[in-house]
C-alpha cells in the first residue's frame, strides 16, 4: 500500500567511509567539484576546460567562484572557504590537488575539442 512504502523512507545512499566522516559542508562541496570535473560534466564543460592548464589543473580559488560551489562554503572568511575547499580536494578518490590547483587524478584528461579533432595517420 501507499502508506507502507511511504514509511520506508528514500532509498540508502551509497558513499565512501571517508565522504561520512567529513563536515557536511565539506562533503557536499567534494560531491561538487566530483561533479564538476566528473566523466558526465568535464567532457562537455568547455568553460571549465577552457580555464585548465597543460595538466588539466584549474586555479582551485577560480573553481570557487563558481555560484553553486560557492553557496556550499563557509562565507564569512575567504581562507577558511579555500581550507574547505582543500579538504574536500584531499578527500576524493579522483581528484588531484597540486598547491591551488585542482584537476583529475592520473594523466590530464582529454579536451571536447581533442576528442572531436580528426585523427591524422600521417606514418606513410
Amino acid at each position: 500500500s501507499l502508506s507502507k512504502r511511504w514509511c520506508r523512507g528514500p532509498a540508502p545512499v551509497r558513499t565512501s567511509a571517508s565522504f561520512l566522516k567529513l563536515p557536511s559542508a565539506v562533503a557536499m562541496a567534494l560531491r561538487q567539484l566530483e561533479y564538476y570535473f566528473g566523466d558526465r560534466n568535464w567532457p562537455k564543460d568547455t568553460y571549465l576546460q577552457g580555464l585548465a592548464d597543460d595538466e588539466g589543473l584549474v586555479s582551485l580559488r577560480e573553481v570557487m567562484s563558481f555560484p553553486r560551489l560557492k553557496a556550499l562554503l563557509p562565507s564569512s572568511d575567504d581562507d577558511e572557504a579555500f581550507v574547505a575547499a582543500c579538504e574536500a580536494v584531499k578527500a576524493s578518490s579522483f581528484l588531484r590537488l597540486d598547491g591551488d590547483r585542482v584537476g583529475r587524478g592520473g594523466p590530464p584528461a582529454k579536451r571536447q575539442k581533442e576528442l572531436e579533432s580528426p585523427v591524422v595517420d600521417d606514418r606513410g
